[in-house]
């Protein structure tokens, strides 16, 4: 969680640069040229850039926000070198202080709040950032070289995946539908909700941030925070729970109604109306061994509210398909408002139900008189 403290005063611009390194996952010392970026500044405006020779891409003279406060920077993958994989969007959750020696405000912490890919984050003097982004081999198909030997992606899989973590939250248990029989006892797919981060959409600020890896999440705003959006972080994990090594054709995603597929948010990612399609190219999984994808989705207050459960699927490389997993979001206003609503809105019906009545009243007074 972040907890920001705003000085309204509006700052002089002062610009401040980034740099993104790219480099091998297994050599550092192998720079990649040619991979195309798309960064999103902390104001929300997009740039473009190709890394040189050195793998490198140099941003200089960005315009800061206008006042204090931590802000979004998105790092979108566009284009890998050849040979190798597209790697995961990066959000980074950047601190703007304002510098009595600068006058003007100053970067003070950078945070990574989504992306596998990132080495390392240095924050240099003269608001400077540089990120060093790893990008991955696409493996030769060589049984005597085994994509990712006895290491999952992620080791840190909840102990009981079928629980939520927050035990106030009534738990919506899983849709048992398009189970494939050839899969059971084979191939597990779980998703969950990783991430929650509440952001301004009018200036990109990061109101919050929740990390709960959970199956289900409940949020509540305010009607003060009508502005707020959210960008959820959902995690889809497929392991092969079988003796035999399997391959995995793609990651299936269905989007729902009320949350937006955001192209910068999510690299990798192939979008047709509302079913996203994550491509892993018939990767080999062996016995034990797990991958684990991204997708970062966006709700907005004019899409409104309600129950919102996201679906996924894997389909294997013989065109068999798991059973589909989901996460649980759910997002209202918060209840004590509701009801102060619902009292003015009663209120203004009978005021205007009064008028009504007075303005026939009239109109009937006026007849009888018009008679006589």
């Amino acid at each position: 969680e972040i907890i920001i403290t705003n000085k309204l005063k509006e700052q002089e611009e002062i610009p401040y640069g980034i740099k993104i390194e790219k480099i091998d996952k297994d050599d550092i010392s192998k720079r990649l040229e040619g991979v195309e970026f798309q960064i999103t500044d902390a104001r929300g405006e997009i740039h473009e850039g190709r890394t040189n020779e050195n793998g490198e891409i140099v941003l200089e003279s960005l315009p800061k926000p206008n006042k204090e406060g931590t802000y979004m920077i998105t790092i979108a993958e566009k284009k890998a070198k050849e040979g190798y994989k597209v790697g995961e969007t990066t959000i980074l959750a950047v601190t703007y202080e304002y510098d009595e020696e600068i006058e003007g405000l100053k970067i003070t912490k950078v945070e990574k709040i989504a992306g596998e890919n990132v080495a390392e984050i240095i924050n240099e003097e003269n608001n400077y950032i540089e990120v060093q982004i790893t990008n991955e081999k696409i493996k030769e198909d060589n049984p005597d070289n085994p994509d990712n030997p006895n290491n999952p992606d992620n080791p840190d899989n909840p102990d009981d995946p079928d629980e939520p973590d927050n035990p106030n939250i009534p738990y919506v248990p899983e849709s048992p539908i398009s189970e494939n029989e050839s899969l059971e006892g084979k191939v597990k797919l779980e998703k969950y909700i990783n991430k929650i981060i509440q952001v301004d959409t009018e200036t990109n600020e990061i109101n919050k941030i929740n990390e709960i890896r959970a199956k289900i999440a409940k949020a509540e705003i305010s009607t003060k925070q009508l502005k707020t959006g959210m960008k959820l972080e959902y995690r889809i994990r497929i392991t092969n729970i079988g003796q035999e090594e399997m391959k995995v054709k793609e990651i299936i995603d269905d989007i729902p109604n009320k949350l937006e597929f955001k192209e910068s948010d999510n690299t990798g990612w192939q979008v047709n109306g509302k079913q996203a399609k994550y491509d892993l190219g018939n990767m080999k999984l062996k016995a034990g061994e797990s991958k684990e994808v991204s997708i970062i989705l966006t709700w907005k207050a004019e899409q409104g509210f309600g129950t919102l459960k996201n679906i996924a699927m894997a389909r294997m490389a013989d065109g068999s398909t798991t059973e589909k997993a989901q996460a649980v979001f759910i997002i209202s206003i918060k209840t004590g408002e509701k009801i102060v609503i619902g009292a003015v809105m009663m209120i203004i019906i009978l005021t205007i139900t009064a008028i009504v009545i007075k303005k026939k009243k009239s109109s009937i007074t006026k007849i009888a008189k018009y008679k006589k």
